[in-house]
């Protein structure tokens, strides 16, 4: 049998935590699917997440322009002329092509939230909320990370319950628990603890928020700070070290394909965000036997260990978050403990075989 032909319309293919989720999902299912990606901001960084066995093929998105019914049609088109057996989109950014298929198509659907920008940090965009309530109601399948968001599905977009799936995701548990430190790592050899943390250098993902509590634990806390990730914020964090007077401590690693080892350095991870819903990098520290310092965002408080979850703060308590990480930096046995509870919880609730084999279900429900 030849393998069905899905067609994935992301937003962007940079690195991200859907990205990285979805290309080791390819990856599991690389014997019963062949893959075209778009990705319509033509960014493809994160196409190194795909190992030798995907068969894959990148194609441009269409030149889109005119008013909605033009752009739809075009769409349409494309999908024509690809001729996928099945079509899965991602996050707000692709929901044209939802509409598209929804009035002109009929290719089998699963479409996947993961959550919302910046700007939809206190509430959604209402006209957001209309278009989703009104493109997803012809879907095969909605995929969410997390409770919370299911059930924003379920209320706000009207989407049937019971076309909403609830995956968790889920990590490598093998590979976090055996990173192997950065070689040399001589930028913070002075400092006796490290607080880390991995992620796009974006404004939800607020890392200005964890300068700052970082740049305001005593003197007696001799700490570096390191963030792995790239992005757009990056040379803004730069001058807030600099202007804080911790730039010496703070290190920029830019993106790293290989996480674990950053992971395996840490003494803290810090998650800073102001929007999440179930973090991937929670997940990761989880498995790493981590303490997590975090924002109070989507499921995380649920995610985490009950020893860790007083660590887990309101985002807009910037003292209580540089308390939580003065706390845990000034306390080896604490750490230690929290650490092991998270890894614990990892290994009972997050595994990603349970994620692969959810994903596998639904793609045969759906794209049989």
């Amino acid at each position: 049998m030849n393998p069905q032909h899905l067609l994935h319309i992301f937003p962007t293919f940079g690195p991200g935590g859907v990205q990285i989720r979805m290309a080791a999902v390819m990856n599991h299912l690389a014997a019963d699917y062949r893959h075209t990606l778009v990705a319509l901001d033509g960014e493809n960084a994160a196409s190194d997440r795909f190992d030798g066995g995907v068969a894959i093929e990148f194609a441009e998105a269409p030149a889109l322009g005119g008013h909605l019914p033009a752009r739809l049609k075009r769409i349409r088109k494309e999908l024509a002329a690809l001729r996928p057996d099945g079509l899965l989109t991602y996050n707000w950014g692709s929901i044209e092509w939802v509409l598209a298929n929804k009035f002109w198509g009929s290719v089998p659907h699963i479409h996947l939230e993961s959550g919302f920008g910046r700007e939809e940090t206190d509430r959604q965009i209402f006209r957001r909320a209309l278009v989703r309530r009104l493109a997803l109601r012809r879907i095969d399948a909605l995929v969410v990370p997390s409770r919370k968001l299911a059930r924003i599905a379920a209320g706000s977009w009207k989407v049937r319950p019971d076309l909403v799936k609830l995956i968790p995701n889920g990590a490598d548990l093998a590979r976090f628990a055996a990173g192997t430190p950065p070689e040399p790592r001589s930028w913070l050899d002075s400092c006796d603890l490290i607080v880390g943390t991995v992620a796009p250098l974006r404004p939800e993902k607020n890392l200005g928020r964890l300068v700052r509590a970082f740049a305001a634990l005593p003197t007696s806390v001799n700490a570096g700070l390191a963030i792995v990730g790239d992005g757009a914020e990056r040379e803004g964090l730069r001058r807030e070290a600099e202007q804080l007077g911790v730039a010496d401590r703070v290190h920029f690693a830019g993106y790293q394909s290989r996480p674990e080892c950053w992971l395996a350095d840490f003494d803290v991870y810090a998650l800073s965000s102001d929007t999440e819903q179930m973090p991937n990098t929670i997940v990761q520290a989880m498995a790493a036997s981590k303490p997590i310092v975090a924002t109070d965002v989507g499921d995380v408080a649920e995610m985490v260990a009950p020893q860790n979850v007083p660590f887990v703060v309101p985002a807009r308590n910037g003292d209580g978050y540089k308390a939580a990480l003065e706390t845990l930096l000034l306390d080896a046995l604490l750490r230690a403990g929290i650490g092991a509870a998270n890894r614990a919880r990892a290994e009972e609730r997050y595994d990603q075989t349970a994620m692969f084999t959810a994903y596998r279900e639904l793609f045969g429900e759906v794209f049989c």
